[in-house]
């Protein structure tokens, strides 16, 4: 489970091909990523975090308002992202191709997160305690025995072979 928790953060199930056609102006003076408006050739749009890095190099156009502009110019770059990837691709207006990342340390601490609180969820149920990892004490039935011990011995059953033959009433044969 925590494996597709990673998947879903990380944007492996999605998918997009368009231009990127502008970004917002940043929140903060030095931001981390920036949200960047990609318009597909049908004419939808979609905004997905890129790295301040990757954009900085882009020159993009700032735009406040998210909608995409009436027409877009032919240096603006291409970007690809293929389903079941974990990269996308930004192919510059001079043919250079640039592959990005999609997974973040955020991702991977969401994850991990998940994990923890789903390890500590288990022992839960099994021992009482978060942190224990010995189950509680459990009676078990008649029937079955502790692993590890010994069957049962009990009168002539407990040697092998057949069972012992029914006694013949009345006189034997001769």
């Amino acid at each position: 489970m925590t494996l597709v928790v990673f998947l879903l953060t990380s944007g492996f199930f999605l998918t997009w091909r368009g231009t990127a056609a502008s970004v917002r102006p940043a929140r903060s003076d030095d931001p981390a990523t920036y949200s960047v408006l990609i318009v597909a050739e049908d004419g939808t749009t979609s905004e997905r975090e890129w790295p301040a890095a990757l954009v900085d190099t882009l020159d993009l156009p700032v735009s406040a308002s998210g909608l995409a502009p009436s027409s877009l110019a032919d240096d603006l770059p291409q970007t690809v992202k293929s389903t079941f990837q974990l990269q996308y691709h930004v192919t510059l207006a001079d043919g250079s191709t640039r592959t990005v990342p999609t997974t973040t340390p955020q991702s991977v601490g969401v994850a991990a997160l998940f994990f923890l609180l789903g390890l500590f969820g288990r022992n839960m149920m099994y021992s009482g305690s978060p942190l224990s990892i010995e189950p509680r004490g459990v009676t078990l039935p008649k029937a079955q025995v502790a692993a590890g011990t010994a069957a049962p011995t009990r009168g002539a059953r407990a040697r092998k072979g057949p069972p012992p033959s029914k006694k013949r009433r009345g006189r034997g044969r001769r």
